[in-house]
């Protein structure tokens, strides 16, 4: 699959400006330098960060439910207690 963002040259400066502004890019790092890094980089790097994380996020919770599933009818059906009060 190829994922492609059209954006039209009048209005991609300022596209790429408020998108890296939001997801805090700096143009000076901590120490006092230049950013080595680009803000057309940085705007490619963050949104294939928020593909990656959104599908690890979401296949991360499908096995949680999985394992969370398979422990349940383990439990319920290998552990049997029986539970009397004198």
């Amino acid at each position: 699959m190829k994922i492609t963002i059209t954006i039209p040259e009048t209005t991609k400066a300022r596209v790429i400006k408020g998108f890296c502004s939001q997801q805090g890019y700096a143009e000076i790092l901590d120490n006092g330098e230049a950013n080595p890094e680009t803000k057309k980089q940085f705007f490619h790097r963050k949104i294939q960060e928020f593909i990656v994380n959104s599908i690890l996020k979401d296949e991360t919770e499908i096995a949680k439910n999985a394992a969370a599933d398979t422990v349940k009818k383990s439990v319920t059906t290998e552990i049997q207690i029986d539970v009397t009060s004198e």
